[in-house]
């Protein structure tokens, strides 16, 4: 869906472009359910960083749910050489987040995310830890 939506802009449309518009757009297709609630750039760790997005169950819905943890890049296409260590760059920041943070060490059925754009294209990777 991202993508699509990625897609139909224009090259105007992509001048400042970064990660926070795509970051609107997850939130605004989380937002159509009542799930989650959804916190973003909460500071982590006593200082480690800033947790771009969490997808945490709300109060009132079953337990069952996964939560969900993201880390956001964004690349422009030209920068497109930079995909694997900018996957890797997230994918280390995000196992820190996930080492040291005590709310993350708390949460229940959690499964991590790097989401890296390159333009319209969208690398979703998830994040395997204990």
């Amino acid at each position: 869906m991202i993508e699509r939506n990625l897609e139909i802009l224009s090259s105007r449309d992509f001048r400042s472009f970064d990660e926070k518009y795509v970051k609107l757009l997850l939130i605004a297709y989380a937002m159509q359910g009542d799930i989650f609630f959804i916190r973003t750039e909460r500071e982590v760790g006593g200082g480690l960083g800033y947790l771009d997005m969490e997808f945490l169950v709300r109060a009132n819905n079953p337990k069952s749910h996964a939560q969900y943890v993201f880390e956001l890049k964004y690349l422009k296409k030209e920068d497109e050489n930079q995909l694997a260590s900018t996957q890797e760059a997230a994918e280390t920041q995000l196992r820190n987040y996930l080492a040291k943070d005590e709310t993350l060490k708390s949460l229940t059925k959690l499964r991590a995310f790097t989401i890296v754009v390159v333009k319209t294209k969208v690398y979703l990777k998830e994040v395997i830890f204990s």
